[in-house]
């Protein structure tokens, strides 16, 4: 009957593990790459929308541009393979060109109402 509790002490044991490694705690900045996931999709899902569909559009190409670099960056502290983090290093690169040119534009096309 030892068994039993061994059983039950090794189950015990194991569910934060089993917890932590379903939650990516530990490989190597996933965990870190599905929070930053679920943020960006959140602040896509409440990001309010002008009404100017060319507006709309930059804004929203804007924020999703900067989550891209962001999430990029995790691969490239926390990635392994060479050509995954050549990749990473070449999105952080053309992103930033194109989150410039997205913020000119927005620069260049105010709100109504609002000034340059």
């Amino acid at each position: 009957m030892k068994i039993i509790p061994a059983l039950l002490t090794a189950a015990v044991l194991a569910c934060p593990v089993a917890a932590a490694q379903h939650e990516g705690v530990g490989q190597g900045g996933s965990h870190e790459l599905h929070e930053h996931m679920l943020k960006s999709s959140e602040e896509m899902k409440t990001m309010e929308m002008s009404g100017d569909l060319d507006r709309d559009f930059v804004q929203s190409m804007l924020t999703h541009h900067r989550h891209g670099v962001e999430m990029a960056q995790i691969q490239l502290e926390n990635g392994k393979d060479a050509k995954a983090k050549e990749f990473a290093r070449k999105v952080v690169q053309n992103q930033k060109k194109e989150i410039k040119e997205l913020e000119r534009w927005l620069e260049q096309h105010p709100e109504p109402g609002q000034t340059r």
